[in-house]
């Protein structure tokens, strides 16, 4: 059986008029574009009235159309920038609707219950991202029962619209938070620019090591929890929290998928980003390499070991940074 494929029915959409072509097999499933109303569908042909149906995502509607005569379940968007990924789920539920004596409400059913399964899987953060976010909010979490709501404000390593951003900005110097599961305080860091300092703003890096945890512990939806708790319902901190959240990829749906605790492996060591922290800089590689070689080289990722490095937050020079700044896994 040869179906229709997004490749194939693209054509359609250029066209400045509506197109409806055949998905393939014998179920008479059509699939079709209406340029005045921006909208792509699939229409399956209603043996039955359907029972009740709505659909679960935002900017995918269910309708029942009649078209000469004939009544249809009508499964379509008006979203051209989600045309591709929206076309995949109506193939899906044709194929399921032409494979199985189903209803149309049936076979959409049962796509949208194989769609979320393969979002589910795309859309969960990898397990170094989980331990990124989750040292993020644990120092998030302590700036903000230090300063208040307005912390949120320090959280920048999420705002893509900020250049050379480091992931806090406090009132006299920028701050990484770095985090690892590692047995020596080894970190990774992501580029060039990730250890830069900007002009005028000393740079700190702090690094945290986690352990897993059967017993006591957070997680990270515990301290999206704690943050948010501490932040009005409906307040400009707390719109801006979610609003940074999502930018994680984190998302409350997903909850789940993150319940590991973690407990800290050790304390919490301030390192300040200087000729005595390891780190490269693009300087240093203009320095060491002619310029023709400099430009062939791309992204690059390196580890430190800060083993025997920083101030603990029983230190004076910790405590002239970060005062009273609390990161704790309890």
């Amino acid at each position: 059986m040869d179906l229709l494929t997004w490749k194939t029915f693209l054509p359609a959409i250029s066209r400045s008029h509506p197109s409806v072509l055949k998905f393939g097999g014998t179920r008479d499933a059509l699939v079709g574009y209406e340029p005045h109303a921006a909208r792509l569908f699939l229409r399956l042909p209603l043996e039955e009235e359907p029972d009740d149906f709505l659909s679960p995502y935002a900017g995918i509607a269910l309708d029942v159309v009649t078209i000469e005569g004939q009544r249809h379940l009508q499964v379509s968007t008006t979203l051209p920038e989600r045309f591709e990924d929206s076309f995949r789920l109506l193939s899906l539920t044709a194929e399921i609707f032409e494979a199985n004596p189903t209803s149309p409400v049936g076979a959409f059913r049962e796509a949208a219950m194989r769609w979320d399964a393969v979002l589910v899987m795309k859309s969960l953060l990898s397990r170094e991202a989980q331990i990124g976010l989750f040292g993020e909010l644990l120092v998030l979490r302590g700036l903000v029962e230090q300063q208040g709501s307005g912390a949120i404000g320090c959280w920048t390593g999420r705002r893509t619209n900020l250049p050379d951003r480091h992931d806090f900005r406090l009132l006299q110097f920028d701050l990484e938070a770095k985090t690892t599961v590692r047995r020596n305080r080894v970190h990774t860091i992501h580029g060039l620019r990730q250890l830069a300092t900007n002009p005028g703003r000393p740079l700190y890096l702090l690094s945290i090591q986690i352990t897993g945890s059967a017993g006591p512990g957070c997680s990270i939806p515990s301290l999206v929890d704690e943050v948010r708790s501490a932040l009005s319902p409906g307040s400009a901190a707390r719109t801006q929290f979610d609003e940074l959240l999502l930018g994680t990829g984190y998302r409350d749906e997903s909850a789940g998928h993150y319940a590991g605790r973690w407990v800290l492996a050790s304390e919490a060591t301030l390192v300040r980003v200087d000729e005595d922290c390891p780190h490269i800089l693009q300087s240093h590689l203009d320095t060491v390499l002619p310029a023709p070689t400099v430009g062939r080289i791309g992204e690059v990722s390196y580890e430190v070991n800060l083993d025997g490095l920083g101030m603990l937050p029983t230190s004076s020079g910790y405590v002239a940074v970060l005062g009273d700044l609390s990161v704790r896994t309890t």
